[in-house]
């Protein structure tokens, strides 16, 4: 599986972090410029699009999307069931957070790499209102907003900005979490 960490060419610190952490030879940072597409934050929903239509060019038959204040338990990732469409799924709203990350697969990612993403300002309602009706989306509460990824828990990701402005640190203080023995 794809991991895709977007990125832009002003958070090669958050990057560094996810390869000081969680990072795996499965992550891949994608900035806008890689991609052709602009690197700014209102671009989010145009970088996902180039995102998708990569991993298909690639030969990625699955892809995690997810940005770079996420906490990533890879190997619980590695082995969830999958379906074309999963992640914690926003109540109300009909798409999972792009924060915790998302699951698309084959099918899904040619979806939303065909659809237009002009007039959404969030990547995850773009991906979300791109599929409704087309493929289902699987509500995981593993990937997490608020509850932190623990050798104790079953938390796969959780979004470190969620209550918070993000800063690096936060990345390091879930990784100590993460692999806290209780020693």
């Amino acid at each position: 599986m794809l991991i895709a960490v977007k990125s832009c060419e002003a958070h090669w610190n958050r990057c560094a972090a996810i390869r000081d952490t969680w990072g795996t030879p499965e992550v891949h940072f994608f900035t806008g410029h890689e991609l052709g597409v602009h690197d700014s934050y209102d671009a989010l929903p145009h970088k996902t699009r180039a995102i998708c239509k990569w991993a298909i060019e690639h030969g990625h038959p699955w892809a995690f999307l997810c940005d770079t204040d996420t906490y990533v338990h890879v190997p619980r990732l590695l082995a969830l069931p999958l379906t074309d469409y999963m992640g914690y799924h926003l109540e109300g709203k009909d798409y999972a957070s792009g924060g915790a990350g998302y699951i698309l697969s084959h099918k899904a990612m040619k979806i939303v790499a065909g659809a237009d993403p002009d007039g959404f300002a969030n990547e995850d309602e773009f991906v979300g209102k791109t599929l409704v009706g087309k493929v289902r989306l699987c509500h995981e509460p593993r990937f997490s907003l608020y509850e932190d990824v623990l050798p104790t828990n079953h938390v796969i990701s959780r979004h470190l900005s969620s209550r918070h402005a993000y800063q690096v640190e936060f990345m390091y203080a879930a990784h100590r979490r993460a692999n806290d023995s209780g020693n």
